[in-house]
């Protein structure tokens, strides 16, 4: 298996990559359908249930970027979901790249200004509907 730089794996909102961000992440989940009964000798039986995934990024604030807090902000007070689209090749996206993806909403945006730091931000994406893992075409 070959390792990858994190460096190269972005998160792309609506085709546009989010610039400067620090670090960034994707969570997909299982829930279980607990279906144990007295004839389970004590072990207890599942069925598969429901998938969800969320995306979670931070990024430098940066008001000269395209994709900046604002655009962020914008989104979370709008009502439809966003395509969201994770890769590993680098910048720019390229045919042929590693992609994860899907359409969400955001459903937390944090902006914090330390004193004495550099002003940050944090976003989280939930899925709705399905993710779908293909190479970029």
């Amino acid at each position: 298996m070959a390792q990858i730089n994190g460096n190269n794996v972005l998160l792309t909102h609506n085709g546009t990559t989010i610039a400067c961000s620090t670090n960034n992440g994707l969570t997909v989940n299982k829930e279980l359908i607990d279906i144990t009964t007295k004839c389970s000798s004590s072990w207890a039986e599942k069925l598969s249930g429901r998938k969800s995934w969320s995306v979670d990024i931070e990024g430098v604030y940066d008001t000269a970027l395209s994709e900046n807090f604002d655009e962020l902000f914008a989104d979370l007070n709008g009502t439809t979901a966003s395509t969201i689209r994770i890769t590993d090749g680098g910048s720019p996206v390229a045919s042929g790249d590693n992609s994860y993806h899907g359409n969400g909403f955001i459903t937390n945006l944090t902006l914090a200004a330390p004193m004495d730091d550099r002003v940050t931000w944090t976003a989280t994406f939930e899925g709705h509907g399905s993710l779908t893992n293909a190479a970029v075409t």
